[in-house]
């Protein structure tokens, strides 16, 4: 339990106050109007049939210099 409060303190440090939120023991979250993602705009752009914006976002190099292994 310790280090999940020392974890969302840091998270709430690094991406600032209202993006992380909690549901009391019930659950976390991100609030999703205070923080972008690309995939979340992505599916949302498919879902509204905006393809151009999807393709748009469907672009580069995927985790660019991430190594998995």
């Amino acid at each position: 339990r310790r280090a999940l409060r020392q974890i969302l303190y840091h998270l709430r440090q690094a991406l600032g106050e209202g993006v992380i939120v909690t549901g009391g023991r019930s659950g976390i979250g991100v609030d999703p109007e205070r923080l972008w993602c690309d995939a979340v705009a992505l599916e949302r752009a498919v879902v509204e049939d905006r393809l151009a914006d999807a393709v748009r976002l469907y672009a580069g190099e995927f985790m660019p210099g991430f190594n998995p292994g």
